[in-house]
């Protein structure tokens, strides 16, 4: 019977793990949420703050690779890496020109956001592959499931913002 790695294992039941990713997301000084059975996992750069949802089934590689990718996010807005992508959050006013630099930019910043999430997996957890979640190749699913519905949401905020003033 063919054993299987450690980070090949679901998440859920596995406290220590959780309580070492809040103990790095701390060490980022970055606020944090974490939901259970909630896929949805996001980050507000200009806030400083992600939100994690961990599902029963994820895997541990899974999860540190989800909080790896938030955190980078976060890094890459405090060094100015793709600024017109990551400058996007509650106490940023929006306009029609955001909406557009958002949409041009949003696949070459996930793509990047990766790689420096690679390099801090490596970092902070070497025995562990990091997972990558953005790549050339899915460019179709991306623009269909992820960022259409972004610009819709925020479509939906520049309306009331304009319909406030």
């Amino acid at each position: 019977m063919k054993k299987i790695k450690f980070y090949k294992r679901p998440i859920w039941k596995r406290y220590k793990i959780v309580m070492l990713a809040i103990t790095l997301i701390k060490s980022y000084k970055i606020k944090y949420r974490i939901k259970i059975n909630n896929h949805r996992c996001y980050a507000h750069p200009a806030d400083k703050k992600i939100f994690i949802g961990i599902e029963v089934e994820d895997s541990i590689q899974d999860f540190l690779s989800t909080v790896m990718h938030e955190i980078a996010h976060i890094e890459n807005f405090r060094n100015n890496k793709f600024f017109k992508y990551h400058n996007i959050g509650k106490n940023v006013k929006l306009t029609k020109q955001k909406m557009k630099d958002y949409k041009r930019f949003a696949l070459r910043a996930e793509i990047y956001t990766d790689y420096v999430a690679s390099k801090l997996m490596k970092k902070h957890f070497p025995e562990i592959p990091y997972r990558k979640g953005y790549t050339e190749r899915n460019k179709k699913w991306f623009k269909t499931e992820i960022l259409d519905q972004l610009i819709i949401k925020l479509r939906k905020i520049l309306y009331k913002m304009c319909k406030n003033a």
